[in-house]
């Protein structure tokens, strides 16, 4: 199984690891920021959709897709 698969499983249910939940279990790290961008805590929403970087890179698949819109949060790309 391609790991993209068990990425996306793991988004849709909301237990992939980033730094808001490792920081919730009690590991400690250099930053919490995002590694992106260098900006907020890593939230799995901020890792995909709302970091700069990540938003660039959807606005190219969307555009390469023929996809005329911004992308949306998670939510309502799953929807």
């Amino acid at each position: 199984m391609p790991c993209y698969f068990v990425i996306v499983w793991l988004l849709c249910q909301k237990r992939l690891t980033t730094k808001d939940r490792m920081k919730a279990w009690g590991i400690n790290m250099a930053s919490d920021a995002c590694d992106l961008c260098k900006g907020p805590l890593e939230t799995m929403d901020h890792l995909f959709f709302e970091c700069p970087v990540s938003r660039i890179v959807w606005q190219k698949l969307l555009k390469l897709w023929l996809v005329q819109r911004a992308p949306f949060p998670w939510q309502q790309e799953l929807q």
